[in-house]
């Protein structure tokens, strides 16, 4: 037994099992609370960096405004499509006659013989909204919201994917959409842009990405393989004036815009129809001049229109032709407007 000292409590001395174990349990009820103490200290950090975070996105979403302003202002004069901000005017004047915003007019007529002036974008940094319409495509009215804002974070024109939401007519009526646009819709669009200094480029698929037209059984048969509707087959005659005929319609209605493009991009599944391997067999198996070869169609005909339409296109076919093949093509073959981008 140990002789308790003379400052003991025999209490203490004598405590048994039961004692210690209550000072066990005290010491761990102090652990608990000083564990529970740190969780509590470090959600009270977690929660003001959470609401640090909030107020600085606060202050970045009200101040946008300026920011945006300061950060762009030097790109709305000379690069911008439309030329220096007090040349918006007489450039909307030139092409839109008396109509003035919000009603839409009928489309100005421009005078037979008589090309506008063409317009020098070789030192133009484009920087192009992509707008692909096809499935849901944006009311007007949501477009006048948005065409200010695409402005004001610095672009200069709108590249617009119609497909089906475009208002064609006649022997194309069939490819438009219950929901298609209007006539009227697409000269509010116009409109619009010119009111936000925005270019607009009409897409028109000319070679892959074509389901909205080979779906249909009225253009089946100009399915490079007849199982899928994405691609044209390039050898038979009507795909040529088919696509004439789309790009017509089309560009007949943006008669102010100086770009084109014409996709061309992701032509699946083309060589493996059966006219295309009769050609590749006769042609050492070039695909990239097949391809080449419908693409100068293409561009000979956009070529034609009188008032100086400049061509671009995706670039993911050509990486896959060769320089020299592309060099040729350009250089008699009537691709000298065409831009890749």
């Amino acid at each position: 037994f140990r002789n308790p000292g003379p400052d003991s409590n025999p209490a203490d001395a004598n405590a048994g099992p039961g004692g210690g174990s209550r000072g066990r349990r005290l010491g761990g009820a102090e652990f608990a609370a000083e564990m529970a103490l740190h969780r509590n200290q470090k959600l009270n950090f977690l929660r003001i960096v959470v609401l640090l975070t909030v107020a600085l996105a606060g202050l970045k979403f009200f101040f946008r405004d300026s920011f945006t302003l300061d950060q762009h202002k030097g790109a709305r004069g000379d690069s911008s499509f439309w030329g220096k901000a007090r040349d918006v005017k007489q450039s909307a004047k030139s092409w839109d006659g008396s109509r003035t915003l919000p009603e839409a007019k009928a489309p100005a007529v421009r005078q037979e013989g008589r090309k506008p002036p063409a317009r020098d974008f070789s030192t133009t940094q484009m920087r192009l909204v992509h707008l692909d319409l096809k499935g849901a495509a944006p009311k007007v009215s949501y477009l006048e919201q948005v065409f200010p804002l695409f402005s004001k974070l610095g672009a200069n024109g709108i590249l617009i994917e119609y497909e089906d939401m475009f208002p064609f007519k006649g022997e194309l009526e069939i490819l438009k959409s219950p929901y298609a646009y209007s006539e009227e819709d697409i000269e509010r669009i116009q409109d619009l842009a010119v009111l936000n200094k925005l270019e607009v480029v009409p897409l028109v698929q000319t070679f892959g990405h074509v389901e909205f037209i080979l779906k249909h059984d009225k253009y089946r048969h100009l399915r490079e393989v007849e199982r899928f509707p994405n691609s044209f087959n390039p050898h038979v005659p009507e795909t040529l004036a088919l696509v004439k005929a789309v790009l017509g319609q089309v560009l007949s209605k943006h008669q102010r815009s100086s770009w084109v493009h014409i996709g061309a991009d992701e032509v699946f599944h083309l060589g493996e129809g059966m006219d295309s391997k009769n050609w590749l067999s006769r042609n050492a198996g070039d695909v990239g001049k097949m391809y080449l070869q419908h693409i100068r169609e293409v561009v000979a005909f956009v070529a034609g229109q009188d008032w100086g339409l400049q061509v671009l296109l995706w670039d993911d076919m050509l990486r896959k032709v060769s320089v020299a093949a592309i060099q040729g093509e350009r250089g008699g073959c009537g691709l000298a407007s065409l831009t890749p981008v």
